[in-house]
């Protein structure tokens, strides 16, 4: 059982109604902070952990408001490089890129 100190509780709520105001993103953040106490073998989230988790979901909701600038095909070569990152290719190619954009675009139904 994952116990959250209610000082953190305060704090996620603070930020997030400073932000946006938005209940889903406030539990997002419990959600995540609960894994992270979770898989240190933790019971209870504090607010360092609230804390670094606040700032963990701020920051990739800054990427994903850059790829929402982006034309979309512009978007999905990017994708393709963040797939090709996950799978471990460090050094890739014009072509393994195109053949990622490719596959990317099917997966998308832009193909």
């Amino acid at each position: 059982t994952i116990w959250f100190d209610r000082s953190a509780l305060e704090l996620c709520a603070r930020r997030i109604s400073a932000e946006s105001g938005d209940m889903r993103k406030a539990m997002e953040a419990c959600r995540e902070a609960a894994r992270s106490v979770f898989s240190q073998c933790k019971t209870v989230v504090g607010i360092p952990i609230i804390a670094k988790t606040l700032s963990t979901l701020q920051n990739s909701n800054k990427m994903g408001e850059c790829l929402k600038q982006l034309p979309l095909h512009q978007a999905l070569i990017v994708c393709s490089l963040v797939l090709a990152h996950r799978k471990g290719i460090k050094d890739l190619t014009a072509q393994e890129l195109t053949t990622g954009y490719v596959m990317t675009c099917r997966r998308s139904n832009m193909a």
